[in-house]
C-alpha cells in the first residue's frame, strides 16, 4: 500500500520537555480519505494497521498527534510510558 522511504525525526529538549520537532520524509503521505471525518478513536486504532514496519511507534506518534490537537500536553515520564 505505501512504499518505502526514509523518515527523520529531530527533538530539541529544554528543561526535561519536547521544545521542537523536525519531521522529513521521502515515505509516501497517509492518504486524507483514511483519516479525514473520522472519530479520532478510530483514527488512533486504524494507524497502526497500516504500517508492517513500527506499528508501535506510529501508534505512539498518531495518539500524539491526537492529544495535541485536543491540547493535551505531556511531560517527559508519560512520553517515556506511552513509548515503551
Amino acid at each position: 500500500m505505501f512504499t518505502e522511504g526514509e523518515l527523520a525525526v529531530r527533538l530539541t529538549l529544554g528543561a526535561g520537555r519536547i521544545r521542537d520537532v523536525g519531521i522529513a520524509s521521502t515515505r509516501t503521505a497517509l492518504p486524507p480519505r483514511l483519516t479525514r471525518g473520522r472519530p479520532a478513536e478510530d483514527v488512533a486504532r486504524t494507524v497502526p494497521l497500516l504500517f508492517s514496519i513500527c506499528s508501535q511507534a506510529q501508534g505512539a506518534a498518531s495518539a500524539g498527534a491526537l492529544d495535541a490537537a485536543r491540547g493535551i500536553t505531556w511531560d517527559a515520564t508519560a512520553l517515556a510510558r506511552r513509548s515503551g
